[in-house]
């Protein structure tokens, strides 16, 4: 473990990526750091923080009651965060990708560099979407992550308003990943109409329809996995979110949701209620 550590830490200093590499590459941030030497050496760090942690839990036989990044790759994700000495996207984009693990590894160090993973500068714009992108891509919605998001959530969903095309990713589109997120935080009662966060507020009001489309197919999907039972809060929460869009788009040109309104027919195949409950809605 020691030989792997002081690989990692001398990878992380190749010169691969070179500077005008971000601007020339055909590849988003994300994907470009798994097919550059530091990008991919910031990977292995990461992956080798969380066996590291294993261990120790494994050796103790409890988890860990306090944060634990050894003091060389502590001092390494310090270094990599500042951007006049490691000015990579791909290299930034890996810190928005392993947020969960940063969190896992230390809530603290990733509250205290938070705003450094995802500059609210406008100057620094490509890097906080260099982060997004990689965490929006490859994390799941987790809650103790969430809170800890808000301000970015929000930021991102406040750009779905902008006319600018999306950037094209490999992995395919960070809007409808968001769109994800936040049908997934609406079901974990991390936000709602009304809400102090305003997440589900300001996405049905900015995001457009595709995007808006997208999150009612993504629950079809949890509805088709789960077939809950009529009385299942999974259900309460669909068919109130159902009842309120709808409500919101007959006052609305019928063009302004069409893909969205078309996609609630996706839940009828698993849909706990009968015809006589359906019929209005439909």
């Amino acid at each position: 473990l020691d030989r792997i550590r002081l690989l990692l830490l001398a990878l992380a200093h190749h010169s691969d990526p070179e500077k005008e590499e971000d601007a020339t590459s055909s590849f988003d941030p994300f994907t470009h750091s798994l097919n550059c030497a530091r990008g991919m050496a910031m990977h292995g760090v990461m992956h080798y923080s969380r066996y590291i942690i294993r261990q120790q839990e494994k050796l103790r036989g409890e988890k860990l009651a306090q944060d634990y990044l050894e003091p060389d790759i502590q001092s390494l994700l310090d270094e990599k965060l500042d951007l006049a000495t490691e000015p990579s996207l791909a290299v930034h984009s890996v810190y928005g990708a392993y947020i969960p693990l940063l969190h896992f590894s230390s809530r603290q160090w990733l509250v205290d560099h938070l705003m450094a993973i995802f500059p609210d500068e406008e100057d620094k714009s490509i890097y906080w979407q260099a982060a997004w992108d990689g965490y929006i891509f490859n994390s799941n919605m987790y809650q103790d992550v969430f809170s800890l998001l808000i301000p970015q959530y929000q930021r991102s969903i406040r750009s779905l308003g902008q006319t600018q095309e999306e950037p094209k990713h490999l992995g395919g589109s960070p809007n409808e990943r968001l769109a994800q997120h936040v049908m997934a935080a609406y079901l974990s009662d991390l936000t709602n109409f009304g809400h102090d966060n305003a997440l589900l507020d300001t996405f049905f009001s900015i995001a457009p329809d595709p995007i808006r489309a997208n999150g009612i197919f993504w629950l079809s999907q949890v509805l088709g996995n789960s077939k809950p039972s009529e009385h299942d809060m999974l259900w309460q929460k669909c068919w109130s979110l159902w009842q309120k869009r709808l409500k919101s788009a007959e006052a609305e040109e019928v063009s302004n949701n069409r893909q969205e309104m078309s996609e609630y027919v996706r839940w009828l195949e698993n849909c706990p209620v009968g015809l006589g409950d359906l019929y209005p809605a439909l």
